[in-house]
């Protein structure tokens, strides 16, 4: 009884150890595939961060994708890259298949493969290179090693520097991943980027561009003009005094005296004959001939076309008036005249 309790208790505790075993290993590895940015594919392993290229020697470099976790087969993968188009332009890419293992002796099981290109969805200044290239297999791969290789061209000689990337399937199509066996897009850890300069020496300090203030232009100023002598006329407004509405003037009437006219005729004496009125000669001839009263004009009424009024009639009339009194004053001289004339 005792030895199968020791016996059931030591294989309890030999199960605890082995799960415990298990679950360690599996703490540790990863659960996806890797790619990682390598800044010199001449030298073994991974080399991150930054690479000075003496450009002395030469401008062009090369620089590998690796993968050095394959915890998931895979069918295929692409890459793509970015990197300033002013520090840097692609030169070529290959990608390690069977018919070129130029880095390994072991056979990838990628049997197509396409060359890279620059893509034109890139930002700008911005220069993406790969836009799809990658391989393929007939079958799932396990493949570990040097996925690519990537030459690139320094455009500046000064120690600028750009770092290099890699593009994600979350901005393009044809970002960096492993591919499933039906081409679909398998989860992966992208490496940390990698830091290219381009020229021995200090890197130049980036130049910030100021903000400009905006410049408010001042109004010009007037001067006012001196007056000659310092003496100013002083503008006095003029008040135009607006014209009186005329008066009518009034002109009188044309007014006609009529003076019958009678021919004196030599007689006999005592004969009377009705002679012109003679302001400076009482008789109209020998004998004592007289003449007739003279008789007071007809006065022509107004013309009514001429718009005469009231008071123009009133003086019409005066003047009539005193034609009458002055026509019967001399009557009446002339006919005192011949009385005493003929008293005698």
């Amino acid at each position: 009884m005792k030895r199968a309790l020791l016996l059931c208790a030591a294989t309890l505790a030999a199960a605890l150890v082995t799960a415990t075993a298990i679950r360690t290993a599996n703490a540790g590895t990863p659960a996806n595939n890797n790619m990682l940015l390598d800044n010199d594919a001449g030298t073994g392993g991974v080399q991150g961060g930054l690479r000075i290229i003496d450009t002395s020697g030469g401008t062009q470099f090369t620089i590998a994708i690796e993968q050095t976790v394959n915890p998931v087969q895979y069918q295929g993968f692409q890459w793509q890259i970015e990197f300033d188009s002013a520090v840097l332009s692609p030169v070529s890419g290959t990608s390690n298949d069977d018919g070129n293992p130029v880095w390994d002796a072991d056979s990838t099981g990628f049997t197509l493969c396409a060359a890279p290109a620059e893509d034109a969805a890139a930002p700008a200044g911005k220069t993406w290179y790969g836009n799809g290239a990658g391989c393929v297999g007939l079958a799932p791969i396990s493949f570990t090693g040097t996925l690519a290789q990537i030459t690139l061209q320094c455009e500046l000689t000064d120690a600028s520097q750009t770092s290099i990337r890699f593009v994600t399937t979350g901005e393009t199509e044809f970002g960096s991943t492993f591919l499933d066996e039906g081409g679909g897009v398998l989860p992966t850890d992208l490496g940390p980027s990698i830091t290219i300069q381009c020229g021995v020496g200090t890197p130049p300090t980036p130049t910030e561009t100021p903000t400009t203030a905006p410049t408010n232009t001042p109004s010009p100023t007037i001067t006012p003009t001196p007056c000659p002598g310092g003496v100013c006329p002083t503008n006095t407004p003029t008040n135009t005094p607006i014209p009186a509405t005329a008066s009518p003037t009034l002109v009188p009437l044309r007014s006609t005296t009529g003076t019958a006219t009678s021919t004196s005729t030599p007689g006999g004496p005592g004969e009377e004959t009705p002679g012109a009125a003679s302001p400076t000669q009482p008789g109209g001839g020998p004998g004592g001939v007289g003449g007739s009263p003279t008789r007071a004009g007809t006065i022509r009424p107004p013309d009514t076309g001429t718009g005469g009024d009231g008071a123009n009639m009133l003086i019409v009339t005066i003047i009539g008036l005193s034609a009458l009194v002055a026509g019967a004053a001399g009557g009446i001289m002339l006919w005192r005249g011949a009385a005493a004339r003929r008293a005698k």
